[in-house]
């Protein structure tokens, strides 16, 4: 069977000769890859709007939050999309509460994510407020991977700044 998107299909490979699975352990790495810098120098911004511009949320099961830039979301089945975000969205955060502003039973290109902080109450939070893009199909396996690396990058950058901050 051919892959419908050759360049996503292709990334789990990249991202293997970038970083061995071995090397998501606990140990440090040498030198690390910048997964935001992985999707967007070996993606070309088509791969992106090669995707689908809509998701049945009937469909998702989970969403997790990548970065300020991408989220993932995985299917109810063996499917997985990853969306770039239209803009850089400031204040998202991995353990956000995502709440969509969807229009019928899907979510499209163009509408928004409102990602309230853990804890606080609705209404008296303001939240960061993200606008969708393309969603791009991955594999459950590409997805795991390129979940793998955004959390180990996020890892390593807490570490660093937790041994700046110890005298």
């Amino acid at each position: 069977m051919k892959p419908r998107y050759p360049t996503l299909m292709a990334l789990a490979s990249l991202l293997a000769s970038i970083v061995p699975p071995a090397a998501l352990g606990s140990e440090p790495m040498e030198s690390e890859p910048d997964p935001p810098a992985v999707l967007t120098e070996l993606l070309p911004d088509d791969a992106y709007g090669a995707g689908d511009s809509c998701l049945l949320m009937r469909k998702v099961g989970q969403v997790d939050v990548l970065d300020e830039n991408h989220l993932l979301f995985w299917g109810r089945k063996d499917e997985a999309w990853i969306n770039r975000l239209s803009v850089r969205c400031r204040g998202l955060r991995e353990n956000a509460l995502l709440a969509f502003e969807q229009h019928g039973s899907s979510v499209c290109r163009n509408d928004w994510v409102n990602a309230h902080e853990r804890g606080a109450m609705i209404g008296q939070d303001f939240p960061a407020r993200c606008r969708l893009g393309d969603f791009a199909p991955l594999d459950p396996q590409q997805a795991a991977m390129v979940r793998k690396q955004f959390r180990h990058l996020r890892d390593s950058r807490r570490r660093a700044r937790k041994d700046q901050a110890s005298p």
